[in-house]
């Protein structure tokens, strides 16, 4: 099929007749999965706290979106669903980018996939400047004014 003629495209009113028409086409509509490798994003790792999974593999990009390294993290919970997480942090980045160098230097045959966290993910908070994102000690920012804070965190594999 090529593209659509325009008076075919302005007759649709809503998804309902996009799908009416390419029913009666023969043609199913996908939702990607043909591109997809069955992973669904999370971006609140929290979820994971305490919870078992196996970190299936690991993979370290450029992230436009922070302008700085991060880390494409795959993994399956006991249950077998599939998540995919991102960490550019001094927490699971950094766990994940020393099993990686440890791992080449031992000859591993695979030094970015395979982990088993028992225990999930564990979670520390702390306080950072609102002004230049520097930490803050809790004692100091319990002197400054809520504007001048703000609570941040580091996710780390309970391993």
């Amino acid at each position: 099929m090529n593209e659509l003629p325009l008076s075919v495209v302005n007759s649709f009113k809503g998804v309902e007749d996009v799908e009416q028409f390419f029913a009666a086409q023969g043609i199913t509509l996908s939702a990607g999965e043909e591109i997809s490798d069955g992973f669904e994003t999370v971006t609140d790792k929290d979820r994971f706290l305490k919870t078992s999974f196996v970190v299936i593999d690991w993979k370290k990009f450029y992230s436009s979106e922070f302008g700085q390294d991060a880390m494409t993290i795959r993994i399956m919970t006991l249950a077998g669903e599939k998540y995919r997480l991102s960490d550019g942090s001094t927490g699971i980045m950094k766990q994940l980018e020393e099993i990686t160098e440890v791992r080449l230097a031992a000859g591993h045959a695979a030094p970015n996939a395979g982990l088993i966290c028992k225990d999930g993910l564990t979670k520390s908070e702390y306080w950072v400047s609102t002004i230049d994102g520097k930490a803050i000690p809790t004692i100091e920012a319990e002197k400054l004014p809520a504007s001048a804070k703000r609570k941040a965190s580091t996710y780390y594999l309970a391993i």
